[in-house]
């Protein structure tokens, strides 16, 4: 069956190495969505929010969440890369995120 979430989809890792899935609980009553980019905030994970500092990764199923009790499961490498599925389909343009570091040769 064909991925129609909106959200972010992992692409690759910088490294090339295969996604960290881990399993992390969320922090507050809410859900989330296959592709939601998650925060960190006192252990527990939180939808992502403008001037959050604690990213994490993308989420990789979508329920409602128990606060401090539901688990989901959450890719977490620094180097991985993203691309916008709704941007994708709605613009045509081909936008990749990463939620690490830049890495630049100088």
């Amino acid at each position: 069956m064909a991925d129609t979430s909106l959200g972010f989809r992992f692409k690759y890792r910088l490294c090339g190495a295969r996604p960290t899935i881990q399993t992390l609980t969320i922090k507050d009553t809410e859900t989330l969505t296959k592709g939601d980019l998650v925060n960190l905030e006192t252990g527990e994970i939180d939808l992502g929010a403008t001037n959050d500092t604690a990213f994490v990764g993308a989420v990789q199923e979508t329920k409602a969440g128990t606060d401090s009790v539901t688990t989901y499961k959450v890719i977490t490498d620094w180097d991985a890369v993203y691309n916008e599925g709704w941007n994708r389909q709605r613009d045509n343009l081909q936008g990749h995120y990463g939620l690490g570091r830049c890495i630049r040769s100088l």
